[in-house]
């Protein structure tokens, strides 16, 4: 029976063989040790996932069938809905914009044999966005158009039109010297770092995107309305107080409950009446 199993490993003894007389021939033999080391991680892992896959094909055939399957979904192996598993899934890494992180970042991750997307931290993106806001509208006190305009640019940002935004920007800037400063900045902010503005794919897959200023603001959010001696609530309470508790310090309660009860009469009285259900 033992012997039948190693029938399923051939193609992996075959890159093992293949890996090993690397090892004892002249290919590897004037290779320093850190170069030695990047050969060997790359023909490990090409072994490591032959043997992974040699795996799955023996549990195959072994797996009782169900007459119904779950549709997309494998109970036995706890596989994903997406496209990878949970240890080999995407990184999604939120930075600065430094250029020594980003290396850094980038040659941990080609090391480590993961992919990773890396994001601007977007509060950097509005501060640019904001160096060209004031070269444009009036400094100081908040000026109601150069929010609208940073708003404006921020969305398309996020909407994945950085190229469209750092144009735009340097096509209204005049040659006056104020201007033109504050405009260039931004707009060679935006080209430079582009790769890293991807924003539009990371928001269709559901990966995180955050702010400093946001996670501060939640974190002091939380610790108010929490940490409170004595407080004991389960998660969906906790989610609950804290949804109100930000409504509220955002002055947004009034709207709120305004919507709070058209929802309310909608569920109790007119969801009741529709073209498909009539009442008993």
């Amino acid at each position: 029976m033992l012997s039948d199993c190693w029938a399923w490993f051939e193609r992996s003894e075959e890159l093992f063989g293949a890996l090993r007389a690397g090892l004892a021939g002249v290919e590897t033999a004037s290779l320093t040790h850190s170069d030695l080391e990047v050969w060997l991680e790359g023909r490990g892992r090409e072994l490591l996932c032959s043997l992974f896959q040699d795996s799955l094909d023996l549990r195959a055939p072994r797996e009782v069938r169900l007459a119904e399957p779950p549709v997309g979904v494998d109970r036995a192996l706890n596989l994903p809905v997406g496209l990878h598993s949970h240890h080999r899934r995407t990184w999604v890494v939120l930075v600065d914009g430094n250029n020594t992180q980003l290396d850094a970042i980038t040659a941990e991750a080609a090391r480590c044999g993961v992919t990773v997307h890396i994001l601007v931290d977007f509060i950097h993106v509005l501060e640019y966005l904001w160096k060209a806001g004031w070269s444009f509208f009036a400094t100081g006190d908040p000026d109601p158009d150069a929010e609208v305009w940073v708003t404006d640019k921020a969305r398309k940002v996020l909407a994945g039109k950085t190229s469209d935004v750092a144009t735009g920007i340097r096509r209204r800037a005049t040659y006056n010297a104020h201007e033109r400063k504050g405009a260039d900045t931004a707009a060679d902010y935006l080209d430079a770092k582009a790769p890293f503005l991807d924003y539009a794919t990371a928001l269709a897959a559901g990966w995180p995107i955050a702010t400093g200023v946001i996670e501060g603001a939640c974190r002091h959010l939380v610790k108010d309305r929490m940490d409170i001696t004595g407080a004991r609530r389960g998660l969906d309470g906790a989610e609950a107080v804290l949804t109100l508790h930000a409504v509220i310090t955002n002055g947004d309660f009034d709207d709120y409950w305004q919507f709070h009860l058209a929802q309310e009469r909608h569920r109790n009285h007119h969801s009741q009446y529709t073209d498909n259900h009539i009442p008993p």
